[in-house]
């Protein structure tokens, strides 16, 4: 006797309010157990609690995380027709000048998603696994040291320079340099009248470094720019320029290298730079020939 064919019904989608989450408060939601400066380890208490999808309430809004890898990429793979990202994103960042595939929609994203894929492809991640593994390793081994110790890291800066060295790998044709870090002394603008007059002695003293280092593993090289101040009415800080200078000196590689001054910003500090070059030069005219015997 034949018997009649079964057909498993497809499952039934869930509503929102029928997805597991932690209990709210009326009106607030669930903005009271949220840390909003560890925003990223509450969701991942909320996903230790309720499993890879969950639901959570932050005032009027109704939000759903995802944890589960293959729904995730179906979510990535759906975007931006299913899924965007909030409103304000992409015209935050056109504001901040930061506008780019990481905050575009519709069209535009779809465009800059084609440029930058051929990046991600399986074949390409595999050729450069062994860069982004040391990549990798540089920065476990950066953070290594606060980890046994307990001490603060910055590791925003830590993981943007991270965030720079991997891209710069999965295109390596672009080569450049990036900035690491930087000193700026002074604080002339975020300091009290009190302070004031102390943070522009510092200024007039003492010159601002920023630090720039390429991303190639095989030959890193670190390029070092100091920072001296001016004024339209005085020109250069000539104190600071003469630190500058000498600090130039000492960590050049190859003493007689020419040394590169980009500026001034004022068409007046011309006559302060011929200055303090002249006295620099006088001043170690002696090292010169020093070197040269």
């Amino acid at each position: 006797m034949d018997q009649p064919a079964t057909f498993d019904a497809p499952p039934r989608p869930r509503a929102l309010a029928d997805v597991p989450g932690p209990r709210g408060l009326p009106l607030l939601g669930n903005l009271l157990q949220v840390d909003t400066a560890r925003f990223h380890l509450s969701l991942e208490e909320m996903w230790r609690a309720h499993g890879d999808v969950f639901s959570f309430r932050l005032g009027p809004k109704h939000c759903l995380g995802v944890a589960d890898p293959a729904l995730v990429r179906s979510i990535m793979r759906e975007r931006p027709h299913d899924f965007t990202r909030m409103s304000t994103m992409e015209s935050t960042a056109r504001e901040l000048g930061m506008h780019g595939v990481f905050s575009a929609e519709g069209e535009d994203w779809k465009r800059q998603r084609t440029l930058i894929m051929p990046a991600f492809r399986d074949s390409h991640l595999l050729q450069r696994f062994d860069t982004l593994r040391a990549i990798t390793e540089r920065l476990m081994s950066s953070l290594a040291p606060h980890a046994a110790s307990g001490e603060p890291a910055l590791i925003l800066d830590q993981f943007m320079r991270y965030t720079v060295d991997v891209t710069n790998a999965l295109d390596p044709g672009k080569n450049g340099w990036f900035r690491d870090r930087s000193f700026l002394p002074w604080a002339d603008r975020q300091v009290g009248a009190t302070s004031r007059a102390a943070s522009e002695a510092c200024r007039k003293l003492i010159p601002g470094l920023l630090l720039f280092r390429n991303s190639d593993l095989e030959n890193p090289q670190v390029l070092m720019v100091l920072v001296v101040g001016e004024t339209p009415t005085i020109g250069l800080h000539r104190a600071a320029f003469s630190n500058a200078l000498r600090i130039a000196s000492w960590v050049r590689s190859d003493k007689k290298a020419a040394l590169s001054i980009v500026g001034p910003t004022f068409s007046g500090s011309a006559y302060s730079l011929r200055v303090g070059i002249e006295a620099f030069t006088a001043q170690s005219a002696a090292y010169v020939i020093c070197d040269d015997n």
